[in-house]
């Protein structure tokens, strides 16, 4: 269960990305390949770096391709200034709650940043620090 909310985590978070990528007008429209390295700790077993890769196509008119906001979450707040983009979002489920903040910054045909999230699971508490680094690759097709 914990692996499996870290999991949903990232994927959030790289729809995250995906929204901020299409969020500025100096952001090239277009696919972006987005790689979230996420370290936590809190876990009851040893946290080895888990990596999740994802490509998506990104415009102004749909910055969240195939994204649907998980029931008990808050949709991403977006606070951009020229290619800085700081971002937040929570859940507040049964099972978990969540909290992520971040900030990610464009620079020609790539991107980086760091977040922070917190996840707790009944009395567990896991802390993941995500480094995120990103590339153009080209038009949609």
């Amino acid at each position: 269960m914990t692996r499996k909310t870290l999991y949903t985590a990232g994927f959030l978070l790289t729809a995250v990305l995906s929204a901020a990528a299409a969020a500025d007008d100096t952001i090239k429209e277009g696919k972006w390949t987005v790689t979230v390295v996420n370290t936590s700790k809190g876990l009851p077993q040893a946290s080895v770096p888990q990596t999740i890769t994802s490509t998506s196509c990104v415009t102004n008119a749909n910055p969240i391709p195939n994204n649907k906001t998980m029931q008990g979450c808050t949709p991403p707040q977006i606070k951009k200034s020229g290619n800085m983009i700081d971002y937040s979002m929570s859940c507040d489920k049964p099972s978990f709650k969540m909290t992520s903040n971040g900030h990610v910054s464009y620079t020609g045909d790539a991107m980086e940043g760091t977040s922070k999230t917190t996840v707790t699971v009944g009395t567990n508490t896991i802390d993941t620090t995500t480094q995120i680094t990103g590339k153009y690759l080209g038009p949609c097709k």
